[in-house]
């Protein structure tokens, strides 16, 4: 297919007068974006929860290390649910057979790192991140997007008691075990994926992604994704002690309780019943967390569980811990954690009416 042919075509009309339009046609990165704009668009998706390249925690950005090449650095550095450091590579047109040996020097170079430079990383590229609601460390980002939860079998009791945050030591037990390499591409060749596959099979999990650009005539970009590289019949994600959530429907039938699970359809009406609108989202596909943002500030975040909805709330004034205890019906679950953020358990529709007060709250001082 030449470039001047349309790979994507907008469906017109109706019933049997249906008919294909041209709508875009393909451009290659290097025609109209730098390698680092690539990076880029990755980047802030993955710091909004967007699964772009997988199911990942982001901690790091070029970080400080030089390879055989002075001006070469790992893209980005981010932890998959298994704890495994993945190393993503990005390369605006057709991947060069070297980037094989260039992103196995850095899994090298990484392996070699004790957890207290890798977190050293972390905390340096949250901190030019300025986002005072964001992770400040390694462990930080990892639970974030990976919330820990009660773990099947549970019993009844355990499953009322919002699980405590793992330990260092427990969070770096089986640590970056099976380390990862994410290879972002327009086009990456026959030879290249062959030495994926190979890789793959003995130990070294390595995946190709081929991203596409294209443009339409009104000027919208897109971008298509086609995973490569794969041993077939297999994946290269590491087994979930969950499965991912898919839908709205998923996360529905995940909830047990029938006075939580109404919460998330309150939790998605959020934004059109506050005077103010707030962002809501929820990470789906992904592992279903929910976040409010207004302002230009992620105000609270959780998740649900079985029987309760999680919820880390960011802004703390004081008095704080005592207004949500003297109103939440779970109020030995109103606890503040060692990074100095709240967090409480929303149980039904009162405590709901809690959070929405609470939030009405924060935008009447902000906006003030």
């Amino acid at each position: 297919m030449t470039d001047d042919l349309p790979a994507l075509f907008l469906v017109e009309g109706g019933g049997d007068n249906k008919r294909l339009k041209p709508f875009a046609a393909p451009k290659v990165f290097a025609e109209d974006n730098l390698e680092r704009d690539i990076e880029a668009w990755v980047k802030n998706s993955m710091l909004n929860g967007v699964p772009v390249v997988g199911e990942l925690a982001l901690f790091a950005q070029q970080p400080g290390y030089k390879a055989v090449q002075a001006s070469r650095r790992p893209d980005l550095l981010a932890l998959d649910d298994d704890r495994n450091i993945v190393v993503i590579e990005f390369k605006r047109d057709r991947a060069p057979n070297d980037i094989v040996f260039q992103t196995l020097n850095y899994a090298a170079w990484i392996a070699e790192q004790s957890y207290e430079v890798l977190n050293g990383f972390a905390t340096e590229f949250f901190a030019k991140l300025s986002e005072p609601d964001g992770p400040s460390s390694l462990k930080d980002a990892y639970y974030r997007r990976f919330p820990a939860t009660t773990v099947e079998g549970a019993s009844e009791e355990e499953e009322e008691t919002e699980p405590a945050l793992p330990t260092d030591q427990e969070f770096l037990a089986g640590f970056n075990t099976r380390p990862r390499i994410i290879l972002v591409a327009s086009e990456i060749g026959d030879e290249i994926q062959r030495v994926m596959r190979f890789l793959s099979t003995h130990g070294v999990r390595m995946e190709g992604h081929e991203f596409k650009y294209y443009r339409s005539p009104q000027g919208d970009e897109f971008i298509s994704r086609r995973v490569v590289g794969v041993v077939a019949g297999t994946s290269s994600a590491p087994p979930s002690a969950s499965p991912a959530v898919r839908t709205l429907d998923d996360l529905v039938a995940h909830v047990t309780d029938d006075a939580v699970r109404p919460l998330i359809e309150a939790f998605q009406a959020l934004g059109d019943e506050l005077s103010f609108h707030p962002e809501v989202r929820f990470a789906i596909p992904g592992n279903g967390n929910w976040r409010v943002r207004f302002l230009g500030k992620t105000r609270a975040e959780g998740y649900f569980a079985k029987k309760w909805a999680f919820a880390w709330w960011q802004d703390r004034f004081d008095g704080d811990v005592d207004w949500f205890k003297e109103r939440l019906s779970a109020p030995d679950q109103v606890k503040v954690d060692g990074n100095g953020t709240l967090r409480f358990h929303i149980r039904h529709a009162d405590d709901f009416q809690v959070l929405k007060t609470a939030l009405q709250d924060v935008y009447d001082r902000a906006a003030s």
